[in-house]
């Protein structure tokens, strides 16, 4: 399941307004007021932290498998990919772009040709 970007977002605000009411307030570290506001503070940016690497690594392992995929559909690399290539289209895309190769008569799968058919506009721009 995908994080919303609400959660990362409440999880990060929470740590900067408790640290920041630390900020102001300034209270001392024998005070119950800022143990209140410590800890939360710090579980807050723990679990940005914990929240925001576990994305990483789900985006990272789906480009990979993506790339993957893509290697083993591609017979003419006839398109330079710089290694970048997956930021260019959106997941429903490159599911689009392996398709259309897996479409193609095995031997003459153009990554070209499918880029051109999922996304005109881009052969266009390099032409």
């Amino acid at each position: 399941m995908k994080s919303t970007p609400r959660v990362q977002f409440a999880l990060l605000a929470a740590w900067a307004l408790l640290i920041l009411a630390l900020m102001v307030l300034r209270p001392r570290p024998n005070e119950m007021r800022f143990w209140l506001l410590f800890g939360p503070g710090l579980l807050a940016g723990v679990g940005y932290m914990i929240w925001s690497r576990r994305e990483s690594r789900r985006d990272e392992a789906d480009v990979a498998d993506w790339n993957s995929r893509l290697a083993a559909a591609v017979d003419l690399p006839d398109f330079e990919d710089d290694g970048h290539l997956h930021e260019c289209f959106t997941p429903e895309e490159r599911e689009r772009l392996i398709q259309e190769l897996e479409r193609m008569p095995r031997g003459s799968r153009s990554l070209k040709k499918a880029i051109g058919i999922v996304s005109p506009e881009m052969i266009e721009e390099n032409a």
